[in-house]
């Protein structure tokens, strides 16, 4: 067998051929190594990393690898995240429906938010779109939603209110499992977005409350 860092380096040697450096490589080749030098913890460089996601094609990267590829770039070197989670956002806002579960969006939502970038609001949500469809009504978990309404709380992006609605229509058919700490940071999530609910959202935020004070 041979060692998983040899065949990283001789990819890396073989993009250097020629002085086309990794611009020769799909974009899911070169994914594919940065995930598995993230992963395995493997010695690097920034300059290679940086080589690699220079040259890192999004648009050919398999739609399941597009989060984790941001993922494997943040933790290799932070400051190049920057330059690609626009295009990183936008290509998987397009192949939503190709992911493996709303769980996708919402951790592309925290990473967005936890590095203080707004994506577009058409992107964005088209990523909210496949999170609250009538198919993932009982997929996406409580967590799943709190981490999506305080995500948008951080970010600049403001999206239309009927997306806010469904937060929290689906957020409170799930109370029973959630914390009272999770209760309490919904309900500051949704202050800080500043949005008009409907009448209808009052009546559930008036059930988040009392089952909060309930459980005190």
């Amino acid at each position: 067998k041979v060692p998983v860092e040899d065949l990283v380096e001789e990819f890396l040697s073989s993009m250097r051929k020629g002085g086309r450096g990794a611009a020769g490589q799909s974009g899911d080749h070169v994914a594919t190594v940065l995930m598995a030098i993230a992963n395995l913890s493997l010695p690097y460089t920034h300059d290679g990393i940086e080589e690699l996601v220079g040259s890192l094609r999004v648009s050919q990267i398999r739609d399941s690898s597009l989060l984790p590829t941001l993922q494997a770039v943040r933790k290799l070197h932070w400051k190049l995240a920057y330059q690609v989670i626009e295009e990183v956002f936008g290509v998987f806002a397009n192949k939503v429906k190709l992911t493996r579960g709303p769980g996708a969006v919402s951790e592309m939502l925290g990473i967005a938010a936890d590095m203080g970038f707004s994506p577009h609001k058409v992107p964005l949500q088209k990523c909210l779109n496949h999170q609250l469809s009538y198919e993932n009504r009982f997929k996406t978990t409580s967590a799943e939603l709190l981490t999506t309404i305080h995500s948008l709380s951080i970010m600049e992006t403001r999206v239309d209110e009927a997306y806010i609605d469904k937060i929290v229509t689906y957020f409170s058919k799930k109370l029973d499992h959630a914390e009272n700490q999770d209760l309490a940071t919904f309900l500051r999530c949704l202050a800080r977005l500043n949005f008009k609910p409907s009448a209808s959202t009052l009546l559930l935020l008036g059930r988040i409350d009392k089952h909060l004070e309930k459980n005190l």
